[in-house]
Formats: structure tokens, C-alpha cells, sequence
């Protein structure tokens, strides 16, 4: 699957509302949201997508794959399914996830053994690890798990997404030596400072994203 047939699913199942007041997993406001969880629900098109990003960095020797909870677990393991059925060679390539914790990611430590390469797989230690979002749009939390993963003594490659909405480019992630997203499209945001839809006293929707999360966190029913 290409960019243009990923928008024309997105839009087609209504994953991307336009017009409102959202506030995003990093707090950012932006007037638009993806809703990836609708994708979820349609497995061909899930599938679809993230064989193309599966594709698009199987020339990395990934060897895992880890994702960011809650929102990398899904698109993460998907890509690993596809990379153990087409290049593992009769073994499986794990899918694991990075917990949020304050400050950052946290990897349990049955993950850092198979990071390390202590689970005899191959028998070598500091894995090729592949890290696999949703949607990205500052890179913090991409940045954090491969902190996590290379704390943990694994080697990062990579960095795959469904969707990259902050324009984010490779370099940001620091040494890996490819970063794909199946689709392309910088949507606008804005920390609260400098939000245009607060300054025009937009009601925040609590509906989708972290509005009513922020809301509570401000103490206020409205912008």
C-alpha cells in the first residue's frame, strides 16, 4: 500500500476528523486528529499498511520489533508478523512493548533479555531492534523507547509509522539508518500558548484525544 491509497482508507473510515478543538497525546492542540483505533478494526487494511512499512525496512536485519504502549503495540506487532512470515527464515521475530512510565519508557525485564539476545535465539547479544509507532508528531515518544532500547543493550535501526504528522526526520531519532512513514502529511499543532482555536475560546473536544484529560488537568470544562 502507497501514501495515496493510506489517505484514501483513513478518509474513507472517517480516522481523520478535521474542524475542532483537539488536544494530542503530547498535549499539543492541533484542529486535527488522526483516529487510529478505527483502523484497527478494519484487519485488511491494518494489515496492509503495516506490510508496507514491514517492506519498506526489512533491508535493516531487524531482529525485533518494540513499540511504544498503548498506541505502537498494535502496528508494531503487525509489522513483526510480517517480517517473521517473509524473512525469519522459520523462526519468529518477537514483537514487544516499551510501558510509559513518568519521565519516559520503561522495558520489563523478560524484554531486555530478548533485546540483549539472552533468550538463545541467535545466540548473539545486543539485538537489531526496529521501533514502530501509530502516528508521530513531536517524536518524544519514539525518542524515549529508543533511549529505553538502548539502555537496555540493543542496537536501533529503525523507526517505522503509520502516519508522520510533525514532519519529523531521521536525524531526530539520532543514529538510525532509516526512519519510513507509509504516510506523509505535516498537520498543523500548537503548544497552548500559542493555540489560535484557545484564543478564539473553541471548546476543547473530550471525545477523542487527551481533552478531557487536559481539562481535568487544568481544572476547567472549557478552552
Amino acid at each position: 500500500m502507497n501514501e495515496e491509497k493510506a489517505l484514501k482508507v483513513f478518509k474513507r473510515i472517517k480516522a481523520v476528523q478535521y474542524d475542532d478543538h483537539f488536544v494530542l497525546a503530547s498535549y499539543d492542540h492541533s484542529s486535527t486528529y488522526i483516529n487510529k483505533d478505527l483502523l484497527y478494526i478494519h484487519h485488511r487494511e491494518t494489515k496492509a499498511m503495516c506490510t508496507s512499512i514491514a517492506e519498506n525496512l526489512a533491508c535493516l536485519s531487524v531482529e525485533v520489533v518494540i513499540g511504544p504502549a498503548m498506541g505502537g503495540v498494535i502496528p508494531s506487532s503487525r509489522v513483526a508478523e510480517h517480517l517473521s512470515d517473509k524473512y525469519g527464515h522459520g523462526r519468529d521475530i518477537p514483537s514487544i512493548f516499551a510501558d510509559k512510565v513518568k519521565g519516559g519508557f520503561e522495558i520489563r525485564p523478560d524484554f531486555i533479555k530478548i533485546i540483549k539476545g539472552e533468550d538463545n535465539i541467535n545466540g548473539r547479544r545486543g539485538r537489531n531492534v526496529l521501533v514502530v509507532d501509530d502516528v508521530i508528531t513531536t517524536g518524544q515518544s519514539v525518542k524515549k523507547v529508543i533511549e529505553a532500547v538502548c539502555k537496555a543493550g540493543g542496537n536501533v535501526v529503525g523507526v517505522g509509522a503509520l502516519w508522520n504528522r510533525g514532519g519529523i526526520r531521521p536525524k531526530e531519532f539520532g543514529n538510525i539508518r532509516k526512519l519510513y512513514s507509509l504516510v506523509n502529511w505535516k498537520l498543523e499543532t500548537w503548544p497552548k500558548a500559542l493555540c489560535p482555536l484557545c484564543a478564539a475560546d473553541i471548546p476543547v473536544n473530550t471525545e477523542l484525544g487527551r481533552g478531557k484529560e487536559y481539562l481535568s488537568l487544568i481544572g476547567s470544562s472549557g478552552t
